[in-house]
């Protein structure tokens, strides 16, 4: 028997390249001060959705940077150019967003 995702949660992915059109039901999680994977080009993919696909819902968290979820960067770091940095409000927001995607999407 062959098995597929139900649905998908990204956080900060290069939404720049991506067209919008998803397999699944998909949440993209990101912040605004992400220098790396910036919001305004997820915005910008929302803008271009056709419509077709599955249904794609994006949550920006103000005052988060890349990596907001990585609590072993409350320091924060530079890496390859970017700013990396723990936002405890945004890592606790995302899993409950996710919590409530993955309710919704799936019914459990």
């Amino acid at each position: 028997m062959k098995q597929k995702f139900q649905a998908a949660i990204a956080y900060y992915p290069s939404c720049s390249a991506m067209s919008g059109e998803m397999a699944v039901p998909t949440l993209i999680l990101v912040g605004e001060r992400d220098d790396w994977t910036p919001a305004s080009a997820c915005r910008k993919m929302m803008e271009r959705r056709s419509g077709k696909g599955s249904p794609l819902k994006l949550i920006v968290y103000p005052d988060a940077p890349h990596a907001f979820d990585a609590e072993n960067l409350k320091t924060g770091i530079s890496s390859f150019g970017h700013f990396l940095q723990y936002n405890e409000l945004a890592a606790k927001r995302s899993f409950q967003d996710s919590h409530v995607f993955l309710s919704e999407t799936l019914g459990h």
